[in-house]
């Protein structure tokens, strides 16, 4: 919805006013990586944008708008550690998302399922080796601020480090 006009009667004087909806926006840092068996590249192979070692100089914004006050966007950082899988190195995926108002107080199912549908379209963890030995962690945090999905480990509202055998994640994914 643009904007809606609206006729209003005041004694004898009917006035057009021009309703326009809030337009919001939200800039967030975007980027995945790293892993090591692929070539380097500023968004989808980005050393950069390590969960444990960011560097935003080397990172791309992403700016996402919406007028429709029933959304809301926010940034993700979402990050996947196997030390059976690349090397050892976490691969981090960052970016702008927009959900309905409804899911602001979401629960720990649904950004793991939020994250779940990045990751796949990504195929990140495709190749983790299953290994009852080992523990996968995923990270996931979701915050409402420009640029907040900058830092590793924040400690913002909405955060959920999960320890996951890699037998989940794979289940998850």
């Amino acid at each position: 919805m643009k904007g809606s006009t609206f006729l209003v009667c005041v004694g004898i004087l009917t006035l057009a006013v021009q309703i326009s909806a809030e337009l919001s926006s939200l800039t967030c840092y975007r980027c995945a990586g790293f892993l090591e068996d692929r070539p380097e590249n500023s968004t989808v192979n980005n050393k950069n944008c390590d969960l444990d070692a960011f560097k935003k100089e080397g990172v791309e914004h992403h700016t996402n708008s919406t007028d429709d006050p029933s959304m809301v966007l926010a940034c993700l950082t979402i990050g996947v550690y196997d030390s059976n899988h690349n090397n050892g190195r976490p691969f981090t995926f960052r970016d702008v998302i927009m959900y309905k108002d409804e899911r602001r107080g979401m629960k720990n199912e649904e950004l793991l399922a939020i994250a779940a549908n990045f990751l796949e379209e990504g195929d990140v963890a495709a190749d983790a080796i299953v290994d009852p030995e080992k523990r996968s962690y995923l990270f996931v945090e979701v915050c409402y601020k420009e640029l907040c999905n900058g830092a590793a480990c924040n400690a913002l509202p909405k955060l959920v480090a999960l320890v996951l055998p890699a037998l989940m994640l794979r289940y998850l994914i």
